[in-house]
């Protein structure tokens, strides 16, 4: 069985010694890549340094180093930063930020730029080397992190509004469901009773509601021209009441419904109380033409009343009179409201 176990070098069953090698974490990797380049940079071998070190390398080290933290202590926030020692931080944001300042394209520097703020993300320690070691750097850098970090914010609103939008949606869905079954039973409930009602006073009372003397007198009516069809069909018992009703006298002010259609269509009916006792008023406002938006005459109730004589208004008044079956009618006021009244009534 192949194995690997901590310590140097001993020799195996067979004679030949055993390679064992004891892994060094990630942070311990990102300290030995910052030393070999400085020093590579301080004796001026730049080809040595960016043949063992770049912006990415160690970018690519420091996000290892920030996910063995998380892996070996579970308890942490994804967000937790790995510590690295002051003079490692200083020399990591030096060669970065030297290393970005001889990038000629646009497009490297940005991609660059994008790097080391993720770096100032994850360390600390890096974000405040930065700072010292190149200002503008560390302001476009806080400002792109800045920028994730309220986009972050905004998707965790987002995120949570949804939730909570879903599970509202749910609630409500149920509380339907529970109500509309609960309100087809109570339907159901009073439709069968109602219908035992019915069929109850259907069988206490089996006499039709018109008569077979009713239905003869009726025909004998019509052919004889003595009543209308519609009248001659009420119960006797309630005749009188229809006919009374049909011709009351309205003395209070009256409603838009009892008005014919051409006062409706001309004139814009509204009702006022001033008091809980009060039968109040029914203004009549002209709804379109010259006098638009004018009240043209009100019904008070026992009286038609106008400021206006011209022929137009003191027609409809006269029909608003008819509707209140209004048989015989009074005039007063100016000698030219009172005549064309007089002669528009005859």
């Amino acid at each position: 069985m192949n194995s690997l176990s901590e310590g140097g070098r001993t020799p195996g069953k067979d004679g030949h010694p055993n390679a064992n090698y004891r892994p060094t974490s990630a942070v311990d990797d990102l300290k030995a890549e910052v030393e070999t380049a400085g020093l590579a940079d301080s004796n001026g071998r730049t080809t040595l340094r960016a043949m063992s070190s770049s912006i990415n390398s160690r970018a690519e080290l420091a996000v290892a180093a920030k996910t063995e933290a998380v892996l070996n202590d579970p308890g942490l926030a994804p967000e937790a930063r790995f510590v690295v020692d002051a003079a490692t931080a200083k020399q990591w944001a030096k060669l970065d930020n030297d290393q970005y300042s001889r990038l000629r394209s646009n497009v490297r520097k940005a991609d660059a730029i994008g790097v080391i703020a993720g770096n100032a993300r994850i360390s600390s320690e890096y974000a405040t080397a930065l700072e010292l070691e190149s200002p503008a750097n560390a302001a476009v850098a806080k400002g792109i992190n800045d920028e994730i970090a309220s986009q972050e914010r905004t998707r965790a609103l987002m995120l949570a509004e949804s939730s909570r939008t879903a599970e509202t949606d749910a609630a409500r869905a149920a509380r339907l469901a529970t109500f509309d079954q609960s309100a087809l039973d109570v339907v159901a409930k009073i439709r069968e009773r109602e219908t035992a009602e019915v069929s109850a006073r259907l069988r206490a009372d089996a006499a039709p509601l018109l008569q077979q003397g009713d239905i003869v007198n009726a025909q004998r009516a019509v052919e004889q021209g003595t009543e209308s069809a519609a009248q001659a069909f009420i119960p006797n018992d309630l005749r009188g009441e229809a006919v009374a009703q049909k011709v009351i006298i309205l003395k209070r002010p009256i409603v838009e419904a009892e008005l014919p259609a051409v006062i409706r269509r001309r004139f814009i009916v509204s009702q006022q109380q001033d008091r809980l006792f009060d039968k109040g008023k029914t203004d009549f406002t002209f709804r379109d033409g010259a006098n638009q938006g004018e009240i043209a005459f009100s019904d008070v109730g026992k009286q038609l009343v106008t400021t206006r004589h011209d022929k137009e208004t003191i027609s409809m008044m006269l029909d608003v009179a008819k509707a209140k079956n209004w048989t015989e009618i009074t005039l007063s006021g100016t000698n030219e409201f009172r005549r064309q009244a007089w002669i528009d009534a005859n």
